[in-house]
C-alpha cells in the first residue's frame, strides 16, 4: 500500500510527523507526507514580499486560483507586525497573532503577516505548477511502481 497524505499546513508539520511515525510504528504501514514548506519550493523567486506567512503573497495567490471569490482585495494590507524584530537564528521561537502592539512578534494588526497586495493570479499558477511537480515527482521517486499498478487496474 502507499498512502501519502498532502499536508498544507505549516504549524502542523511537527504533530503530523510524529503521529505519522507512530502509525508506523504500530501498523508497520508506512504513511509518507508531503509538507507545504518543501514542495513548490522552484516558484519561490517570483514572490516579493519582505517575508511571508498567513494570508501573505503566496497564499493570497493561490486563493487567487483556487478560489478567488473568497478574496476581499479591498481588506488587503501590508502587515508584517513586529515579527522582523525578532533575532535571526536557528532557533525556532513560536509565536501567535496577537492585536496588541506591545505583544512582541506576535503583533498582527490585521491577521496576515505579509503583503497580500502584492499577489496576482500568475504567481499562483506558478506556484501551482511548481508544487504539483513536485508532488508528482516525489510520488515516482518514492512509489516507482505505483503509476504501473493504477494502469493495469484501470485496464491501459
Amino acid at each position: 500500500r502507499n498512502i501519502v497524505v498532502l499536508n498544507t499546513g505549516i504549524s502542523t508539520e511537527p504533530l503530523l510527523n510524529v503521529t505519522l511515525r507512530e502509525i508506523y510504528e504500530r501498523t508497520g504501514v508506512r504513511v509518507s507526507a508531503a509538507h507545504i514548506s518543501r514542495f513548490g519550493r522552484n516558484s519561490d523567486h517570483i514572490f516579493e514580499q519582505t517575508l511571508g506567512g498567513h494570508g501573505d503573497e503566496h497564499e493570497t495567490s493561490l486563493i487567487m486560483v483556487f478560489a478567488p471569490e473568497r478574496i476581499r482585495a479591498n481588506k488587503a494590507a501590508v502587515d508584517y507586525g513586529n515579527v522582523r524584530e525578532a533575532p535571526d537564528t536557528t532557533f525556532y521561537l513560536p509565536s501567535v497573532f496577537n492585536g496588541d502592539p506591545e505583544s512582541g512578534i506576535d503583533f498582527s494588526k490585521t491577521g496576515v503577516r505579509g503583503d497580500p497586495t502584492l499577489a496576482t493570479l500568475e504567481k499562483g499558477q506558478i506556484a501551482v505548477q511548481a508544487a504539483g511537480d513536485d508532488l508528482v515527482d516525489g510520488i515516482l521517486k518514492l512509489y516507482p511502481d505505483a503509476i504501473a499498478r493504477g494502469r493495469n487496474r484501470a485496464g491501459q
